[in-house]
């Protein structure tokens, strides 16, 4: 620029669309696809999840030193996914099972509380989980190369079975997966 001209407006190429929003977009197709899994056949461990989401409701009602804390159904299993369960039948309005439930479920394991669509209703919160791993391998796709790379993981991640079928699955293993790779993106971009 010479001394006196005025500075010329330059053509801005469009922005690519932001990683906020691409992955916002794995995180809603990765729940749809892992929601067409909702119906499948039971896995019978999934009844204990369910049969001890009853527990929270200690927690709820303010009961922090009742004697059922120190039962072997309040350490037998990971809690997240019995609060997770407790609060999507709260959300739907569904009366949740009581300890007679969870020792029914040990007595016999063939044992299955309330209907196909309680059953519905307590594996959504590993559908949102199983989208919430996704988006979390994109950003650590995005944070190692682009959002192309992100994007392949997103897909890959979604892609494999095992996820997949824990992703639909009223059990630990989706919180936990998800989790992990949430605490390792967030981790790694701090």
């Amino acid at each position: 620029m010479l001394p006196g001209e005025s500075p010329r407006l330059t053509k801005s190429t469009p922005k690519e669309p932001s990683r906020l929003r691409w992955a916002g977009l794995i995180g809603i197709l990765s729940a749809a696809f892992f929601a067409l899994g909702l119906g499948d056949e039971p896995f019978v461990d999934e009844y204990a999840y369910i049969t001890q989401s009853y527990q929270p409701d200690l927690l709820f009602a303010g009961r922090t030193d009742d004697a059922s804390w120190l039962d072997v159904l309040s350490y037998d299993l990971v809690p997240l996914p019995k609060y997770l369960i407790n609060l999507a039948f709260r959300a739907s309005g569904t009366p949740r099972p009581s300890r007679r439930d969870a020792l029914a479920w040990y007595e016999d394991t063939s044992y299955r509380w309330g209907s196909g669509a309680d059953l519905f209703i307590a594996r959504l919160p590993s559908v949102v989980l199983g989208a919430l791993g996704c988006m979390a391998i994109f950003s650590l796709g995005t944070l190692f190369q682009d959002a192309s790379a992100g994007g392949i993981a997103a897909f890959l991640m979604a892609a494999n079975p095992l996820y997949r079928l824990h992703a639909h699955r009223a059990m630990s293993e989706a919180p936990c997966e998800a989790l992990l790779l949430l605490t390792l993106a967030l981790g790694l971009w701090a």
